[in-house]
């Protein structure tokens, strides 16, 4: 049943300046498609999606929304729904198939993004682009498992460097890594064997950070001072709400959002840790103290959703410190389901959490706020006739509720520069194939045309941006 707490609500005309970035994100691998053409080498994905029982309903984005072929359909369509920026990334394997530094370049692969990027550029719309979006070139993997292995590191250096080289003189915005704790957990899926959790988290999330921190310094002395652009980092978190008042419960709330942003103090001003995860989170010499301290220039936010956390131990939870995540208070559910076990429609928790990002992260470091990722899926969406599924009602009350939170945090001081709705286009939702439907745009993948239909969404979301963004 669809929320209705926020229908009467309007947004403060005009409260956001011209310059603030709102539009559509995607990710190479969930929209491309295209997996074995024009000289693309596999990824991680495509391996794990070759995997038996790895994906819930067997697909695979060989295929995908087939946007790779669909530049002239999809950026046409962007614009109609009144975005001015779209977030996409880039496939590290198309550029490079290979992925090592001395491995050979795809210049079809460059060709693809350059298209996509001027499409863009001449419909008014700004290239916002991830540089990581966790589709590792398959063959770093099989060479030496990927990001457990320093070497990563050059090799990564030698991809974004290529990037910036080839795609900076029209790209200004960059985000590092998408969601690198993602990374780490979706390292051990299908791939590794003999992965060891505690053993492996650690290193990988080590590599990661100096990946990012790296590529950072990359950008601001080889091509920053001529191109302009911003960098900064994508972390995902949800809101931890103490199930009660005891301090078993609050306690395990602060450790859940300690590991979930404790890696953005690294990033920021502190340069260090909190407490709770300073133990087993990865050390650093002092050189690369100074690479990392100070090297995001926004904070890129992914958030969906709010839980509760009871205090009780979870031992394969190694995201919250071992602390268990429920859904549901005296029988009663936290929000409105989603499709997915751990999306709910929780406005009050994204405000929550907003003024908690803004008091301990944002405002000592003078960064704003980019919402990379939010949206909703509605539950049994994929089940529904298309008349109905594209009256998507309850992703709307979703994006009023969320929207008003964050427009009443800009309201109370907030910096806040973008907002990016996920997703564009229904797309691949990695471990879940097709079942979940977050796309703002239905795809028919079953037509043979890959035919885009707006959802109702899409005509709620551009009258907000209309209203609220200055003329």
């Amino acid at each position: 049943m669809a929320q209705t707490q926020s229908a009467e609500w309007q947004p403060p005309a005009g409260l956001l300046p011209k310059t603030f970035l709102h539009g559509y994100a995607t990710a190479s691998y969930q929209v491309e498609g295209a997996h074995d053409k024009d000289g693309r080498g596999p990824s991680v994905w495509d391996d794990m999606c070759r995997v038996p029982g790895q994906i819930a309903d067997g697909s695979s984005g060989d295929d995908a929304c087939n946007s790779y072929y669909m530049t002239d359909v999809d950026v046409p369509l962007l614009k109609s729904l009144g975005v001015n920026a779209y977030r996409f990334s880039i496939s590290w394997s198309r550029l490079i198939p290979q992925g090592g530094k001395d491995d050979p370049i795809n210049p079809a692969g460059i060709a693809y993004y350059n298209k996509l990027i001027d499409a863009l550029l001449a419909h008014g719309i700004t290239p916002f682009v991830t540089l990581f979006h966790w589709d590792l070139p398959s063959g770093l993997e099989k060479r030496y498992r990927g990001w457990t292995s320093r070497n990563v590191l050059d090799d990564f250096q030698n991809y974004v460097r290529l990037c910036f080289k080839e795609f900076g003189d029209r790209v200004k915005n960059w985000i590092t890594l998408n969601e690198p704790i993602c990374v780490v957990m979706f390292s051990s899926l299908g791939l590794k064997p003999d992965w060891d959790h505690e053993k492996d988290f650690y290193p990988i999330a080590h590599h990661l950070i100096l990946a990012h921190a790296q590529t950072v310094d990359i950008y601001r002395r080889e091509f920053k001072p001529e191109q302009k652009g911003i960098i900064g980092i994508t972390l995902n978190c949800d809101w931890c709400e103490p199930i009660d008042d005891s301090p078993a419960a609050k306690q395990a709330a602060q450790r859940r959002m300690d590991q979930s942003l404790g890696w953005v103090s690294v990033f920021t001003h502190l340069g260090h840790y909190p407490k709770s995860i300073e133990d087993k989170a990865p050390k650093f010499t002092e050189d690369e103290w100074k690479l990392i301290k100070g090297s995001s220039e926004f904070f890129g936010l992914n958030s969906y959703s709010t839980l509760y956390t009871n205090g009780e131990s979870d031992p394969d939870d190694h995201l919250g410190g071992n602390t268990r995540a429920v859904r549901k208070k005296d029988g009663v559910h936290i929000g409105n389901e989603g499709h997915l076990e751990w999306l709910c429609d929780v406005p009050w928790g994204f405000g929550k959490l907003l003024a908690y990002i803004n008091e301990k992260y944002m405002l000592p470091n003078d960064i704003p706020l980019i919402v990379t990722e939010q949206g909703f899926a509605v539950k049994n969406e994929h089940l529904k006739p298309l008349p109905e599924l594209l009256k998507d009602t309850e992703r709307i009350d979703y994006y009023r509720g969320y929207l008003k939170a964050l427009t009443e945090a800009i309201s109370k001081g907030m910096r806040c520069d973008g907002y990016m709705a996920w997703s564009f286009i229904d797309n691949f939702e990695w471990k879940e194939g097709y079942i979940p439907a977050f796309g703002a745009v239905h795809v028919d993948r079953k037509n043979g045309e890959w035919t885009r239909t707006p959802k109702d969404s899409t005509k709620w979301l551009k009258s907000f941006w209309d209203r609220v963004v200055e003329a």
